[in-house]
């Protein structure tokens, strides 16, 4: 399952950077999560020029629905949060399992990238943008 979540017009008004919506996911995910959180931290990265952060986070037991997420249902997912001019965007691509146990997840550091590439690579083209703006920004013509 991959999710693109908008946050209109967030990201002007916060000097924070793209790892404070991460924080905030985290917070939300923790209050349907009958087990320990699972997070692994990635390297920042830059989307189209943008700072974004990377992290795998999951729960290996959910305690309630939440969504279409199940009680005693696992899930791990790769998020990246971007800051763009104006707003802020996160995508998920999630995994949905059977219960798991913490240390070790279904998605981890060594099979994130194999995971990752089924939704890279990634482009934003920000609100307002046209898609020639966007794609010329992201894939400058050789001179």
């Amino acid at each position: 399952m991959v999710a693109v979540q908008a946050y209109r017009g967030l990201a002007r008004h916060t000097e924070y950077g793209p790892e404070i919506m991460l924080k905030a996911i985290h917070s939300k995910l923790a209050a349907h999560c009958a087990a320990e959180i699972v997070t692994i931290p990635l390297e920042p990265i830059t989307v189209s020029g943008h700072k974004a952060s990377g992290m795998l986070m999951g729960c290996p037991l959910a305690s309630d629905d939440f969504g279409d997420f199940r009680p005693g249902k696992g899930e791990m997912a790769l998020y990246v949060s971007i800051k763009g001019r104006q707003d802020f965007y996160v995508i998920r691509h999630a995994i949905r399992s059977e219960r798991f146990q913490p240390e070790t997840p279904p998605l981890n550091l060594g099979n994130f990238l194999d995971y990752a590439d089924k939704t890279a690579p990634l482009m934003l083209c920000e609100n307002g943008d046209t898609i020639r703006v966007c794609l010329a920004r992201d894939n400058p013509l050789p001179e």
